[in-house]
């Protein structure tokens, strides 16, 4: 594990992020400004299933997860 030398720039955080989408959620990597998903974007139909998968997408690169509420945007 390495030490942060200052702040991480809010702008290029990446985060796990866990969102609603259509019927079902959505789980994958943003940055923590742009409050949406970018890449490793994964499906399911249950809320279950999709918190339990984010929590190991967060552990294995060791970041912070998110859950995105509908209506949400960039924070300021």
């Amino acid at each position: 594990m390495t030490a942060l030398v200052g702040v991480p720039d809010r702008d290029r955080l990446e985060v796990v992020l866990i969102e609603r989408a259509g019927l079902g959620w959505a789980v994958g990597i943003g940055r923590l400004m742009a409050r949406g998903i970018e890449r490793d974007r994964t499906a399911f139909l249950m809320e279950r299933e999709a918190i339990g998968a984010a929590r190991q997408l967060a552990d294995a690169g060791d970041m912070l997860l998110l859950r995105v509420e509908a209506g949400e945007g960039a924070c300021d």
